[in-house]
């Protein structure tokens, strides 16, 4: 007599693979055509401010190919293939540049804006992007220690060129200094408003979204869970690679250590292809933590290279660095708690003619993780030779 339940539970079973199978062909389509940064089109810029008397300069870092289009300055800079060419383009189009900052970045003192003017321009390649620097230097009338606030609403959503821009700043501004954050959503801050641990608050959103937002980094962990056989064996891949790379990211923030991204981006990428084929294979387990450990090193430089500052060591320095490991955290503990049910759930699948279902899975998943890493490491290495 055929068991009931057994009817039941095979059509459930089968809604499952079909979910997964969908789920892994959606994943391959979007990743195939991902960049070879693996994230989503979020720029990050890096901001300088010092004020010295009545007169404050702002070095300000943004990614040239994302300026060229949103200033309007032409086909010609956007299609600029060497530094001299970006170069005569930003002089070119000096006016248009000047004119689109100066209506988005604006520093007030005391909420009388400042008279800004932009001073220099110049291009320069660091961690795989070529970033144009402006120099950019304002006027402020009033008691010079006052009240300082700066708003910065560069490269807005409703401009259509990214999904986010995320600016870094780095300021001293009277007797105000610390790190802050802005973006499409947040495009102002007072200078010295916030104590160290509330801002660092700020920047644990920042590293949240980072991780979310890096498929090569989420590809890596779902490689972890697939090769994890119990909850301690998962505990343990994913504890060594947090310790790994929140010591990398702290060392590399800190200015003990600096590796170049260009070198970084192409290891991690091998990473992610590593440790879904180790997935399969099964290693000896000191091998393989051993492994987690050197790789989680790999991601925490990786994960450094959206944390720049030039700011001594301070509280603030490190709230902030804390506060963007701590993001970086719940997003992976995210991920974990959605995934691994999902993973325990594929390995009770049924066979079908022989066919083990949940080894169809699993090879399938590690199959597709494996060859968008060595994609993406091909093309990270095709940008340093």
């Amino acid at each position: 007599m055929a068991d009931p339940t057994r009817r039941t539970t095979l059509p459930l079973r089968g809604l499952l693979v079909a979910g997964l199978v969908a789920l892994l062909a959606a994943l391959a389509s979007v990743l195939a055509a991902a960049p070879a940064g693996a994230h989503v089109k979020t720029t990050t810029g890096y901001s300088v401010i010092r004020s010295d008397g009545d007169r404050i300069s702002y070095e300000l870092r943004v990614e040239y190919d994302v300026l060229a289009r949103s200033t309007g300055m032409g086909r010609a800079a956007e299609e600029a293939s060497t530094d001299e060419e970006r170069r005569e383009a930003l002089r070119t189009g000096n006016r248009a540049v000047a004119d689109y900052v100066d209506d988005r970045v604006v520093i007030y003192l005391d909420d009388v804006a400042c008279d800004g003017e932009l001073e220099r321009s110049d291009v320069e390649y660091q961690d795989t992007v070529t970033y144009a620097v402006l120099d950019l230097d304002f006027s402020c009338f009033g008691e010079k220690d006052g009240s300082y606030r700066v708003h910065y609403a560069m490269f807005a959503l409703d401009e259509g060129i990214v999904d986010d821009h995320v600016n870094l700043v780095d300021y001293e501004l009277g007797e105000a200094k610390g790190q802050a954050a802005v973006d499409s959503y947040v495009t102002e801050f007072v200078a010295g408003e916030r104590s160290w641990l509330s801002s660092s608050a700020r920047f644990v959103e920042l590293g949240f979204e980072h991780f979310l937002s890096g498929l090569d980094h989420i590809l890596f962990v779902v490689a972890l869970l697939l090769g994890a056989t119990s909850v301690a064996s998962l505990a343990r891949s994913v504890g060594v690679f947090t310790a790994a790379h929140s010591l990398s990211l702290a060392l590399s923030v800190l200015g003990v250590v600096h590796v170049p991204a260009q070198y970084v981006q192409p290891l991690i990428a091998l990473s992610v292809a590593y440790v879904a084929i180790d997935s399969v294979l099964a290693g000896r387990v000191r091998h393989r933590m051993l492994v987690v450990f050197a790789f989680g090193l790999l991601h925490g430089l990786g994960f450094a290279s959206a944390m720049r500052f030039t700011d001594e060591l301070s509280w603030g320095l490190v709230g902030s660095l804390a506060g963007f490991n701590l993001g970086i955290e719940a997003g992976q503990l995210l991920l974990v708690l959605v995934a691994f049910p999902l993973l325990l759930a594929a390995r009770r699948l049924p066979s079908i003619r022989r066919l083990p279902l949940s080894t169809a899975v699993h090879l399938g998943a590690t199959g597709v993780i494996a060859l968008l890493g060595l994609v993406w490491f091909a093309q990270r290495v095709s940008l340093v030779v």
